[in-house]
């Protein structure tokens, strides 16, 4: 595996581009297969139509930061951040780079929004982080999404790949989170699967209330 890094720009985009083009490029062709075949059973299908962009930022936004490429311990963003550091790379891109494998991939909700720049508390911990955009057209207090916040210098930063759920899930949210902490529950992955898969069923049934889908999917009525 070769990557030829070039000059350092410390631009949040430059460095989530220079990451992406690297494996993405045809060397790993054979790789982004596997992924893909990997990726149907995270509740999100890969086919063209209605909304295939945004499905295809959720699939790069797991291979990038969470699936380890084959044959190694490392996903493609701690690969990357290991050779910058073996090649002894500028050292404010190394450090922006590991700082990468820090992101925070959760369910969050709007609670304000200023000028460049918007203010979320992720739903399961009850966490804020106030997040730096140039760009907030489409971001509204009260959305409720599943998001990537990745660490960049002193800011958080989107990485870019959203799946948005209706204001009425929160309530629905808030009750399982409620009873997984009962039972001494933490590890919030399963229910990130479990509201995504929640949201896709959705779309196809969109004159449908959302939380008469959750009902109907509890009672294993739908899949």
């Amino acid at each position: 595996m070769v990557i030829e890094f070039e000059p350092f720009n410390a631009g949040f985009e430059d460095c989530l581009r220079e990451l992406k083009n690297h494996f993405i490029s045809e060397t790993f062709v054979d790789e982004i297969s596997l992924a893909k075949g990997e990726f149907a059973g995270y509740s999100i299908v890969l086919k063209e139509g209605e909304g295939y962009e945004q499905r295809l930022a959720l699939f790069f936004d797991w291979y990038l930061f969470d699936r380890k490429l084959s044959n190694t311990s490392l996903t493609p963003l701690e690969y990357f951040a290991e050779f910058l550091a073996k090649k002894d790379a500028v050292e404010e891109a190394v450090d922006i780079f590991k700082g990468f494998s820090k992101s925070i991939h959760s369910i969050f909700i709007v609670k304000s929004k200023g000028s460049g720049y918007i203010k979320v508390k992720d739903i399961f911990n009850k966490k804020k982080y106030i997040v730096t955009e140039e760009n907030l057209v489409g971001f509204e207090k009260r959305d409720i999404m599943e998001a990537r916040l990745v660490p960049f210098k002193k800011d958080y930063r989107f990485s870019g790949a959203f799946l948005f759920y209706p204001y009425e899930v929160k309530k629905i949210l808030k009750t399982e989170i409620k009873q997984a902490k009962k039972q001494g529950g933490q590890d919030f992955n399963a229910f990130l699967l479990k509201f995504r898969k929640l949201k896709t069923t959705w779309d196809r049934f969109t004159r449908m209330d959302i939380k008469k889908v959750y009902t109907l999917m509890e009672e294993g009525l739908l899949a």
